[in-house]
């Protein structure tokens, strides 16, 4: 059986990618770029906020 774990963070970084921080300090990269190239999440790029 898979434990799932909460996002206790979330950090936008370079290229689209977000940085999460779990609840047992496991940190990892979550590449968004697959996400954004849809339609209806282009505006959401991350480079408009950093």
């Amino acid at each position: 059986m898979e434990i799932l774990l909460d996002v206790i963070k979330v950090e936008p970084q370079k290229n689209n990618m977000l940085l999460l921080v779990f609840e047992n300090k496991e940190k990892r990269l979550f590449d968004m770029n697959p996400y954004l190239e849809k339609n209806s999440l282009r505006s959401l790029n991350i480079y408009h906020y950093l």
